[in-house]
């Protein structure tokens, strides 16, 4: 394993189109109408996307202080670490499995089917449409395909961030200001189509039947802010990369709070405008097309709309990928060296490539990537994979940031280099413990294809699972003291030692 770690390389401009490139992926242009057949009514809708928007704003207030606080790779594994230093280690690697193993191969697996489904709408528009068309081969493996096309964009992220990756980092770059754009011109659009200057999208009267057809279930609603906090998930990417970011404590702030700025303000005009086009009565079938395709085919027509601008949204979703297994292999890389692993693992897992990547990182992720994209049974997996990935991420965001109001009180820093406020942290812990028991109270409507309580249920017996091991390896085992980050910072320790001896003398 070799001792240098990886090099700095990431400007503010890169940082922050890293986190934006997180934030923005297929889920703005699909999440709205899948939303809509749970809660009813626009409004609802929107209200959810505004009040996921200031959660988020305290979880990125909060995650920029520690990453101040603490400019290391690796996120709120290294918060957890210093917050809660006993058991040794045990809570920053329970906090890591769940990731590693559910949370972000999850969210990959889900991104990776957004791209799928806006490549074939591109093509084929809807799975309606493909039956309608004769193309009943299709039409009868529309879920199918889309998850080969999803696994090929996997395939192809991960050979190029290991291998090429400079190259990874532009095209990251590039496809995030192309995406950017995307979602300007639907909020334009839609500013146009709202003042009756496009004839092919008439008012769909949004602020008349703002809320008519709500339906106020709070299993629901909990259920679909998993979604709108996966939409806006992305906002602590640039924490797992801080090793690879030039000046971190000064740079950060810039990159955070300009990627999130941007994303709410569009995040907010774009669903503001899909409703404003698009009539609800159209969005409740299920094989009737994405929000988005919907929406740009009606404002910008069916070539252009409906052809072009989906193939932009499915780049944009792979842009979004990109992002994801560039953080991802980073976290893993740092697990491996602080030991998590069994020890053959972590040499291998923790071994940086000749291309200065962490390539057998990026292999392992990508592999429980297509784990999960290719596992889950036909039907609504983009649905399924963001709810089964967004129940643990939400525990372990709150306990992190629990920890930074434990470490502000235990251990104070007189002079704070940055300072996020104590009634913003206080009020994301409490929004996550909700989020925790909520999804376990049964939903007042019908039934859907799935037990209510079947996401909850699997997080809390990941959870349980990991902390049993966690235990066990940190406590019982001297893995963590002969890992590579042990040892390095052992030879730290004593080359400090020696200069202090060399200033004595």
């Amino acid at each position: 394993m070799e001792n240098e770690k990886l090099p700095r390389h990431l400007t503010v401009t890169s940082a922050a189109l890293l986190n934006l490139g997180t934030n923005i992926g297929a889920g703005i242009f699909l999440v709205q109408g899948i939303m809509i057949r749970d809660l009813g009514s626009p409004g609802l809708v929107i209200v959810m996307f505004l009040f996921g928007g200031l959660i988020s704003l305290f979880g990125t207030w909060s995650y920029v202080e520690m990453g101040v606080r603490r400019p290391v790779s690796g996120g709120p594994k290294e918060y957890l670490d210093v917050a809660f230093p006993k058991p040794k280690s045990v809570v920053p690697f329970i906090f890591s499995m769940v990731w590693i193993f559910a949370v972000m191969p999850g969210q990959a697996a889900a991104v990776c089917i957004g791209c799928g489904k806006y490549f074939m709408a591109a093509i084929y528009g809807s799975q309606e449409n493909a039956a309608a068309t004769g193309a009943t081969f299709v039409a009868n493996n529309y879920d199918y395909i889309i998850r080969f096309i999803g696994s090929v964009a996997l395939i192809i992220i991960t050979a190029t961030h290991a291998f090429l990756p400079k190259v990874g980092v532009k095209v990251q770059d590039g496809l995030g200001i192309v995406k950017t754009l995307v979602l300007v011109l639907a909020c334009v659009m839609g500013l146009i189509a709202s003042l009756g200057l496009i004839k092919s999208a008439p008012s769909t009267n949004l602020f008349k039947n703002f809320f008519v057809g709500s339906v106020f279930d709070p299993a629901k609603i909990i259920n679909n802010f998993f979604k709108v906090l996966f939409v806006y998930d992305g906002w602590a990417t640039i924490n797992y990369s801080l090793d690879e970011l030039i000046e971190p404590e000064r740079s950060l702030p810039k990159a955070a709070f300009g990627a999130f700025g941007a994303c709410i303000v569009l995040y907010m005009g774009c669903t503001f405008s899909y409703f404003a086009v698009v009539p609800v009565s159209n969005l409740m079938s299920e094989t009737a097309g994405e929000i988005g395709v919907q929406y740009f085919a009606k404002v910008l027509g069916p070539v252009f709309g409906g052809t072009v601008i989906p193939i932009m949204i499915s780049s944009a979703a792979f842009s979004c990928v990109m992002c994801i297994c560039f953080a991802s292999s980073r976290l893993i890389f740092e697990c491996a060296r602080d030991g998590y692993f069994p020890p053959a693992v972590n040499t291998l897992l923790g071994r940086k490539s000749g291309f200065d990547t962490p390539c057998n990182s990026l292999i392992f992720f990508a592999s429980l990537s297509l784990l999960y994209m290719n596992a889950p049974p036909p039907g609504d997996a983009y649905g399924l994979l963001v709810d089964m990935s967004g129940y643990p991420q939400w525990i372990f965001y709150g306990l992190s940031i629990f920890g930074l109001i434990v470490m502000n009180f235990r251990d104070p820093d007189p002079n704070p280099k940055f300072k996020s406020p104590l009634l913003g942290q206080i009020f994301f812990v409490l929004f996550c413990i909700a989020m925790a028991i909520m999804p376990f109270v049964p939903p007042s409507g019908p039934a859907g294809k799935l037990p209510y309580w079947l996401v909850p249920t699997f997080g809390t017996l990941l959870i349980i699972l990991c902390s049993g091991w966690g235990y066990y390896h940190c406590t019982k085992t001297d893995v963590l003291a002969n890992s590579f980050n042990s040892k390095q910072r052992e030879i730290e320790n004593l080359e400090s030692m020696g200069d202090d001896k060399k200033l004595e003398k």
